[in-house]
């Protein structure tokens, strides 16, 4: 389960990091499109055998390169260099660079259902498929450091694993 969400951060942090490269695919052109915005999406993980191994909704707050992710017990924080990991009922903090999960950019959009659609598929067949249910301009009245992840108001029993 713990790789699955890893699998899940790596995406969603490759989703952000996607509008600052130079590639004319529909996702980039997409990202780009949207400007400082919050996204609500539903996410989907499918095996290689086609069936559902897990679901989880969550929301974006995407100011590229900056983000914010929020979905369950699950806080992803970032920017262009680093990645902030929080499970909130493990109290484990993951810290990595970010800039490697711009290996990202073959993922698929699809605009033709009634939701934009994100498929990225895994080198072992996997699959994340995620659906934006909305996407609405970020608050103005957000706070400066909403984007920054804040160690000193983790509590003192949380683990830090720092892989940069």
């Amino acid at each position: 389960m713990r790789r699955f969400i890893l699998s899940i951060v790596l995406f969603l942090v490759g989703f952000s990091c996607l509008a600052q490269l130079s590639n004319d695919s529909a996702l980039i052109k997409f990202v780009n499109e949207q400007g400082p915005c919050r996204v609500t999406f539903s996410m989907s993980g499918k095996g290689i055998d086609g069936q559902e191994h897990s679901s989880e909704t969550g929301t974006m707050d995407l100011n590229v390169p900056s983000f914010r992710v929020t979905m369950g017990r699950h806080l992803i924080i970032g920017d262009a260099e680093t990645l902030w990991y929080y499970d909130t009922e493990d109290q484990e903090v993951m810290v990595m660079n970010s800039f490697i999960f711009i290996l990202l950019q073959d993922s698929k959009l699809d605009r033709s259902g009634d939701v934009p659609v994100v498929t990225y598929t895994q080198s072992n067949g996997n699959k994340m498929v995620f659906r934006i249910l909305s996407i609405e301009p970020l608050p103005e009245d957000l706070p400066s450091d909403h984007f920054v992840f804040n160690a000193a108001a983790l509590p003192e029993e949380a683990i830090v694993t720092d892989i940069r």
